[in-house]
């Protein structure tokens, strides 16, 4: 993992990325019941799938590597039992054998070196233990001339850190997650996120390659993405035609 890419940005990550949708916890919690379970989340961030699935009744170790990211999970989760977080990653979680009955990467997996991450999870999880992975992916089919305009500037500012944070792209993703499960079925829910001008900038921001306040061209990016909102807002909101897409399977043995 590249952890390191979201040092001083756990806070405004936690306040700015979306949750998942909650007809996905749902059919979690119904169809593949999620509840009264164990529960690795690999890649926890700041807690915000697993503070999700610690809600729907489950026993959660939340795995993260990055330093800043735990500090911010644990001022969230420091009085709830059951919920434990432990600095490890995805190749060497810290948990001991069969010690859960499921694990869970959320917005992360993608950072993994996926074949060493199936055998930690064969290690982890007891026989027969699925792997859930999901994203908050943009609806493509809703992906317009005015979102593209927001990558522009992105582009213009970031190129840089853009190529260095780079992970694989979308097919080379997809092409991870059909040789990391043996079998596996895809579901996806709705999940449209409404932000005004303050959380639009907080989620450009919370990317792990924009620009810190430390770096020089900062205040002229955040500027122009105010410029952005300002010209393309309706009624004080931009709409973000999101999509909760679950990967549900068992992963091979490498």
């Amino acid at each position: 993992m590249k952890e390191h890419l979201f040092n001083a940005k756990a806070k405004i990550y936690d306040i700015a990325r979306p949750r998942y949708a909650q007809e996905m916890l749902d059919f979690l919690k119904k169809n593949e019941k999620l509840t009264n379970k164990k529960i690795a989340d690999i890649g926890a961030g700041t807690g915000i799938f697993s503070k999700q699935l610690y809600e729907i009744g489950n026993e959660i170790f939340a795995i993260e590597p990055n330093d800043d990211m735990r500090n911010v999970m644990y001022e969230k989760m420091k009085n709830e039992d059951n919920f434990h977080i432990i600095n490890g990653n995805a190749e060497a979680s810290g948990l001991q054998e069969n010690s859960v009955d499921v694990v869970c990467a959320a917005q992360a997996f993608h950072w993994f070196d996926y074949k060493a991450f199936a055998k930690e999870c064969l290690r982890i999880m007891k026989k027969g233990g699925k792997v859930y992975l999901t994203w908050n992916n943009s609806d493509a089919d809703n992906e317009s001339e005015v979102k593209k305009k927001c990558n522009d500037i992105m582009d213009k500012y970031c190129a840089k850190n853009i190529k260095q944070s780079t992970h694989n792209s979308n097919d080379k993703v997809l092409e991870a997650i059909d040789d990391f499960y043996e079998e596996y079925e895809v579901f996806k829910f709705d999940n449209p996120i409404a932000r005004n001008k303050e959380n639009f900038l907080q989620m450009v921001l919370s990317a792990s390659y924009a620009l810190r306040p430390d770096d020089d061209e900062y205040e002229n990016l955040v500027a122009e993405l105010s410029d952005y909102f300002d010209k393309y807002n309706q009624d004080g909101y931009i709409i973000s035609h999101n999509i909760s897409v679950l990967y549900c399977g068992y992963p091979k043995e490498f």
